[in-house]
């Protein structure tokens, strides 16, 4: 016997599963992540982005090393920040204050980082800079 179940029930996702797959097609062009260090690799797309959406891809990709249990922490610091992208501090904190004025990113008391509910914006974010 078949239990009548509501169209809505469609709607309904596993969260860690739509995470999971989400940040795999934002991340997948531009950095892939060493299995046993948790290194990044940029893709040669990478270097096209500006450095706003560079921070945002890295701020996912610790999101996604999380989730593979490479790191525990989720934030990065703006020195990390700087070390991965080769950039000054100088260039860095301003593009974290904006995209923090954007609503992309959050601050927490080890870092920044990116709260799931907004992996679609970041998404969009990355979208809509890439066409330009």
């Amino acid at each position: 016997m078949t239990v009548n179940s509501s169209p809505l029930e469609e709607l309904l996702v596993s969260k860690s599963e739509l995470d999971e797959n989400l940040l795999r097609d934002v991340l997948k062009p531009f950095i892939k992540i060493e299995n046993e260090t948790g290194e990044y690799i940029f893709t040669p797309k990478f270097s096209d982005l500006t450095l706003r959406q560079k921070i945002i891809v890295i701020l996912l990709g610790q999101k996604a090393k999380v989730r593979l249990n490479l790191t525990q922490k989720e934030e990065v610091r703006p020195k990390d920040l700087e070390y991965l992208l080769g950039e000054k501090g100088n260039s860095i904190r301003p593009a974290l204050k904006e995209l923090r004025r954007k609503g992309l990113i959050s601050y927490g008391k080890d870092g920044y980082f990116i709260h799931n509910a907004l992996i679609y914006k970041a998404k969009n974010y990355l979208l809509a800079s890439e066409k330009k």
